[in-house]
């Protein structure tokens, strides 16, 4: 079983905010290192000079049957695609997708009209159904996707 990170922010005295992470058990539920982070905050408090901002956790998940036993040839985590999003907030908020399939990349740009490209997009902004309800993905502030602005080839190091 993976790990679970405890992360925590915290802000020094100009405004910028650095993340101290704790890896902890994957076997401890959300109430457990809910506690574990409460008892922990004080010691870590009390010897810092910044301020803990906040605390987040991230479980591992498990994956679902029936996806690639192996990446495809050649393929690679610094070649993707880039996206763009457009939302209610004044900003437009982008996503990399790392490894995108050069099958789906044309002249630079990504080919937005084929099948498994319009479904990853469409469940990327209009989410999806889970228990009867349709979960969005959202943008840093909250606000859901609305609609692709642009795509094309990128590469990250």
């Amino acid at each position: 079983m993976s790990d679970s990170l405890l992360s925590i922010g915290v802000l020094d005295d100009a405004g910028a905010t650095k993340r101290a992470n704790v890896f902890l058990p994957g076997s401890m539920t959300l109430a457990q290192i809910q506690g574990w982070s409460d008892l922990y905050n004080p010691f870590l408090d009390a010897v810092i000079d910044g301020k803990i901002s906040d605390a987040q956790v991230t479980f591992a998940l498990t994956l679902p049957g029936g996806l690639k036993g192996s990446p495809v040839a050649d393929s690679t985590v610094r070649r993707g695609a880039d996206f763009t999003f457009l939302n209610p907030s004044r900003y437009k908020w982008p996503a990399y997708i790392p490894a995108w399939g050069l099958t789906y990349i044309v002249g630079g740009n990504i080919d937005i009209v084929s099948t498994p490209v319009s479904d990853f997009l469409s469940a990327y902004i209009d989410g999806l159904v889970f228990s009867s309800v349709t979960y969005q993905p959202l943008n840093g502030s909250g606000f859901d996707l609305t609609a692709l602005s642009k795509s094309k080839e990128a590469f990250r190091k």
